[in-house]
Parts: structure tokens; sequence; C-alpha cells
């Protein structure tokens, strides 16, 4: 087997990846047929051309989980189908930083933090000069939602 580099997304239900790595990563495969439908986080929706059944592993965990392909070219994606057959904790994953590479990048980063420190407090700031409103239809009854959990993606 080789190695896919993906973006975990706690956000995407399932594993997907574009066409192009498709030929890249699979060269011998064919695409099979799938009526899945994926619904976006703005509500769209989108059909992949096809799947792939893979042979999948994370460290001492496998599975053999499907991979959507679709059209657009993106980076490929890790979704919770993924992540849960691996046992993937989104919190174990840590923390990826990128070091300024010189001085004068890091007076510049401090600069940043100093002129806007505002933005870098840590409390929840307020939106001065807003004034938000929320319209509801007339008669509507409201209703309890369980809690769900926030994607960290």
């Amino acid at each position: 087997g080789q190695s896919i580099p993906m973006e975990q997304d706690t956000g995407a239900g399932v594993a997907t990846i574009s066409l192009s790595e498709f030929h890249r990563y699979f060269p011998e495969r064919q695409l099979e047929p799938t009526n899945v439908s994926l619904k976006g986080y703005f509500g769209t929706t989108g059909r992949p051309l096809g799947k792939v059944s893979s042979h999948i592993r994370y460290g001492n965990v496998s599975s053999q989980r499907n991979l959507y392909v679709f059209e657009s070219d993106v980076g490929a994606i890790c979704g919770r189908d993924w992540l849960k057959a691996l046992d993937i904790k989104s919190y174990e994953i840590g923390t990826v930083t990128q070091t300024p590479d010189s001085t004068e990048q890091l007076q510049l980063l401090h600069q940043v933090f100093h002129d806007y420190s505002d933005l870098f407090a840590d409390r929840i700031g307020t939106v001065p000069d807003f004034e938000g409103s929320l319209k509801l239809k007339p008669g509507v009854q409201p209703i309890y939602a369980k809690v769900r959990p926030v994607p960290y993606a």
C-alpha cells in the first residue's frame, strides 16, 4: 500500500478524494457506482463520480472502507467514517504550528499581536455598533434539539 496525505475533517461524514488524486494513487482501479448524495456545509448537495473500496490503516488499526471520488480538484479528506473506523481521536492529533523563518518575521508577528491585541485577548468580544434581529414565523412553536458536537474543522 501507499500513504495518501489527507486533511482530517470532523465535519465531513465520509472520506473523499479528487478524480486527479484517484488516478495518481489508484491507477489500476476502476470506480464503482454509488447512489450516495452528500450535503455540504452550506446545504449544497453533491454526487460523487463513484467510490473505491480501500483497505486503510492508521497505526495498528486497519479497516475496509469506501473512498468517494469527486470531480473537483481538492485535497483528500479523512471524514468521520474513517476517523471512527481507525479509532482516531481529534484531540490526540495535536497542534501544528509554523515557526517564523527569521528574526524580522518574528518581530513583524509580535507587532501584529501588539497592534491588534484586542483580537487576540483571551475573552469573548463584542461587535460595536451592530444590532441583530431574529425573525420568527407567527405561530411557530419552539422545539427542543439535542446538543450535537461541533466539528473541529
